[in-house]
């Protein structure tokens, strides 16, 4: 099979004035929410830029980029409005990428903007839609993406599209569409539990459509090509993704295989950093680190990786000098590494969702704190079900697969113009 190369991201993310690209999926998972206000609205040839002050940070302005797929949603009427219903001064609901740019005030792509907002009421609340269960009264359930909020739709709610039809059903409501849904009260559980009263389609999947491009989705449009990934697993789609950039390789030809559910080793990981980050053709000494590691063998296929990771501080070693590359990582440990790539590549999220607090979070060593909720809140790092972060437990091959796609899903809502 013919394997794509991964241009450099960290070339792609070190750039200080870009800005999303024109468009983009509206998805929770890479998107941040705040009421805010309107300072300032201009309009420089063409280009129709708002600065706000959010409530989560007074002290810091935000320049929203508005493009022709930013949606401008009256929350009384609950229809699209226009951009010139916008006026300096409104206190509104923002959605915008918690990608945004180094520069003073930060840049960030808007999503969506909900105006008539009343702080403490239902606002417009924005979701992509995973998995769809039906009711038995003929409604639907479905879990956002986010895998933290299930929404119950009854058969009667009322259900549209943005700007366009009125009238139509729960069953026009389909896996991957991205919606809008007003709801009074969330049952404080995990997930979340919700009754919508009415939802309007933001952006829809084109599941209907047969044939419809798998691009994006980091599935193969033949689905999976390994042995033990079945079709249906949850990670699929991390799976191929990561092995069709090049980013992981699978663990066996003949028959091919990836071994979804084997542990990550220290050895693997700073190996898929380094090809993300360019596997620079020049070789790395092995004391470039600050000193050889005696357990790393020069012949071994992470030397170079390993050596490279601890020339950038990504690593430290586990003392002795020794690093132990054959040795598996748990959570905490894989979550201060790539927070570690990301301070090294210079590159700067705002972090303005909110963290899921997880039952077992007493078990989170005091250094891996701060890296794991700012991945949480970012949607890279999840839970593992039942309300646990597992902190301590082992990562899997599967687990990083789906955190490296997350990752660059977030990541790419920066634009980075051809090299």
């Amino acid at each position: 099979m013919k394997r794509n190369t991964f241009l450099p991201l960290i070339l792609a993310l070190c750039m200080l004035a870009v800005i999303a690209p024109a468009s983009f999926a509206a998805d929770e998972t890479t998107l941040g929410g705040a009421y805010a206000t309107i300072t300032t609205i201009a309009d420089e040839g063409g280009t129709l830029t708002v600065l706000i002050k959010t409530d989560t940070d007074p002290a810091q302005d935000i320049l929203l980029r508005m493009t022709s797929g930013t949606a401008v949603l009256d929350n009384e009427t609950r229809e699209a409005a226009d951009f010139s219903s916008l006026k300096e001064g409104d206190e509104v609901f923002v959605y915008h990428s918690l990608a945004m740019t180094r520069s003073l005030p930060p840049q960030s792509e808007c999503a969506a903007i909900i105006t008539n907002v009343e702080k403490g009421k239902a606002y417009a609340m924005l979701s992509t839609v995973a998995t769809i269960t039906e009711n038995e009264d003929g409604g639907i359930k479905f879990l956002n993406k986010a895998g933290d909020l299930v929404v119950t739709v009854p058969n009667d709610a009322p259900v549209s599209r943005f700007g366009g039809e009125k009238g139509l059903s729960v069953s026009d409501i389909r896996e991957g569409d991205t919606v809008f849904t007003w709801f009074l009260v969330t049952a404080m559980s995990f997930p979340a539990q919700a009754q919508a009263d009415e939802v309007v389609i933001f952006e829809s999947s084109g599941a209907e459509e047969p044939g419809a491009s798998t691009e994006g989705t980091g599935a193969a449009a033949t689905g999976s090509i390994f042995a033990d990934v079945n079709e249906s697993a949850w990670y699929v789609g991390d799976v191929m993704f990561a092995y069709e950039n090049g980013l992981m390789n699978g663990t066996s030809e003949n028959p091919m295989l990836f071994s979804p559910n084997a542990n990550l080793t220290r050895g693997m990981v700073v190996t898929v950093l380094w090809r993300m980050a360019g596997s620079s053709d020049e070789r790395v000494p092995a004391a470039a680190g600050g000193g050889q590691f005696s357990d790393v063998a020069e012949s071994a296929y992470y030397c170079q990786a390993v050596n490279w990771a601890a020339k950038n501080d990504i690593v430290t070693g586990i003392g002795g000098g020794k690093f132990a590359p054959d040795a598996n990582i748990t959570r905490q440990d894989l979550a201060v590494v790539l927070m570690r790539y990301m301070n090294n590549a210079e590159i700067n999220f705002v972090l303005t969702a909110d963290y899921l607090f997880f039952a077992d979070d007493s078990q989170i060593a005091d250094y891996a704190n701060s890296a794991i909720q700012s991945l949480n809140k970012l949607g890279i790092m999840r839970g593992t079900g039942e309300n646990a972060i597992n902190p301590r437990g082992q990562a899997t091959r599967a687990e990083f697969a789906a955190m490296l796609h997350r990752f660059v899903d977030v990541a790419n809502e920066m634009s980075v113009p051809q090299i």
